[in-house]
């Protein structure tokens, strides 16, 4: 990602890159900081990180260039700061415009970076990780996985809070929202 670096000019390039070529690797983790990718690789995990928030483009044009297998998928976690909310929402839209498979992860919580997470509580941000891993790993035969956690999370997204005037049904499913549909009628 940096073609000046042997010229001694540019930003700093991508910390790990070398991860992208490994045909075993089929979830990786982009971070913002080279410690962020180092706790994620601690966790259990493959990861990249793109050593600044500016880098998104670049690296979503990288891959453009230079695809990776397509068994990878990507899990994006980078920095809990309005720098890092806006570098990732740029690799969400490059990655899914590119058919890449992605997922966003909050593997931060309360911490402002994936390294100090894993400092403040390392065994919660390996299971944080574990999960991340699993989700973005759902392909077409994981399709219990997806909508026991993914759909939940896709209707989440999409739902408009109408109330029906039926409170036990509004408490159960929060209101309607596009592609769920009731029918309902009085016992006969």
């Amino acid at each position: 990602m940096n073609p000046n670096k042997e010229k001694g000019a540019g930003g700093p390039g991508l910390f790990n890159g070398n991860v992208l070529q490994n045909e075993e690797a089929t979830v990786i983790f982009i971070t913002e900081g080279a410690f962020d990718a180092l706790a994620n690789i601690e966790a259990g995990a493959d990861a990249i990180a793109l050593n600044s928030t500016s880098n998104a483009e670049k690296f979503v044009k990288h891959l453009e260039k230079h695809p990776t297998a397509a068994s990878v998928a990507f899990v994006i976690c980078l920095d809990n700061d309005e720098a890092g909310k806006a570098a990732t929402d740029t690799l969400q839209a490059g990655l899914t415009k590119q058919n890449i498979p992605c997922i966003v992860a909050d593997v931060c919580g309360k911490a402002k970076d994936p390294n100090e997470a894993l400092v403040t509580d390392r065994a919660a941000f390996s299971a944080v990780i574990d999960e991340a891993r699993k989700r973005a790993s759902t392909r077409p035969d994981s399709a219990a996985y997806y909508i026991d956690y993914l759909m939940a999370a896709d209707m989440e997204k999409q739902k408009n809070i109408v109330k029906t005037g039926f409170s036990d049904f509004d408490k159960k499913f929060g209101g309607l929202y596009p592609g769920l549909y009731a029918f309902m009628a009085v016992s006969s």
